[in-house]
């Protein structure tokens, strides 16, 4: 237990506030930087960015990340648990841990919440607040610690929340009144079908909401993953599937810079041509995710597939999707 609060408040905003809100505001945001000096006469108030009432988040983590081994901390805590907890066994299959596979996302969780419980608790044996408001926008991480140090310390902790909606925002209310003519409204409905029977055979159907596009797009895209699935499967000669992650980032080479996975393509660059023709599977990449579907060549490089690619089940879309996807797909896949 910490010594007794001094009955000041703390708030964690991402914008410096008017200097009132609190007695000591953090700024959340890494970029502000506080101003050298007043822009007003020193006989005047200080400005905002000059008060000693505000603080970067950045100067608080910088000595923290001076005297924390951030990556030693973490893996100790990580190891630790995962030692005693029985993960690495419970996650075996055919002798093969997965844990080690999904390890470094976890990893990356402990460590952030790490540094953010030593931020906090510096501040917190500091200042020796009574309360630790936190504004809207405030990362879910720190958060959490908060609501652990508050706890802890017997510290009033406040979470603002967005504004409820008000009576500006409120739905309508539904009316109460008989409807006094439901013939007219089928009159109206028929009318309405008549029109647009007649409007679509001068102007042609109306084009499919967005919705129903993005559908038709993706089952066209499926229909080309499958087809090259079913086309590498029927190859007589061996095959080397290479999982890929996209794991990729800038590399110098003697052509120019080059997006890669420094491990990975390298070796698949080798294997092209060879007998052991690779087949690269992007498992970081779907084939309705626009910007996956560009990077593993949009249907038209036959040796990369999309996770989707896995996929055991092949229940094909309604028929009238299906229709219009195999047109699509019959008109952007390459000509042999």
């Amino acid at each position: 237990m910490h010594p007794a609060a001094s009955g000041g408040a703390i708030r964690f905003t991402q914008v410096p506030p008017d200097p009132g809100a609190a007695d000591l505001a953090v700024v959340l945001d890494t970029t502000w930087t506080p101003a050298s000096w007043p822009p007003v006469p020193a006989t005047e108030a200080r400005s905002a960015a000059a008060s000693p009432g505000i603080i970067g988040i950045r100067d608080v983590a910088e000595r923290v990340l001076s005297r924390l081994d951030l990556i030693a901390e973490t893996s100790a805590h990580l190891d630790r648990w995962a030692a005693t907890s029985g993960v690495v066994e419970q996650l075996t299959i055919r002798d093969t841990s997965f844990w080690f596979y999904v390890r470094l996302r976890h990893w990356l969780w402990l460590e952030e919440r790490i540094l953010w419980a030593a931020i906090a608790d510096a501040i917190v044996r500091e200042h020796r607040p009574a309360r630790i408001v936190c504004a809207l926008g405030t990362d879910d991480a720190l958060i959490d610690v908060l609501r652990l140090v508050t706890a802890r310390d017997g510290i009033e902790l406040d979470e603002e929340q967005p504004p409820e909606p008000g009576p500006d925002n409120a739905a309508p209310a539904a009316s109460t009144a008989p409807s006094r003519a439901p013939k007219t409204g089928f009159r109206h409905s028929a009318l309405a079908r008549l029109a647009r029977r007649v409007r679509d055979r001068f102007r042609g159907p109306p084009p499919p909401p967005p919705r129903v596009v993005r559908q038709q797009m993706t089952a066209a895209r499926l229909v080309r993953v499958h087809s090259l699935v079913d086309a590498l499967a029927a190859e007589p000669e061996a095959r080397l599937l290479v999982v890929h992650e996209h794991a990729r980032q800038r590399v110098e080479t003697p052509d120019g810079p080059r997006s890669m996975n420094p491990y990975l393509d390298p070796i698949v660059d080798r294997l092209r041509g060879t007998s052991l023709e690779p087949i690269v599977l992007d498992i970081r990449a779907r084939a309705g995710q626009d910007a996956a579907w560009e990077r593993i060549g949009a249907g038209v490089d036959e040796r990369m597939l999309p996770a989707d690619a896995l996929a055991i089940d092949r229940t094909p879309p309604p028929d009238a999707m299906l229709a219009n996807a195999g047109a699509t797909a019959s008109a952007t896949a390459p000509v042999e």
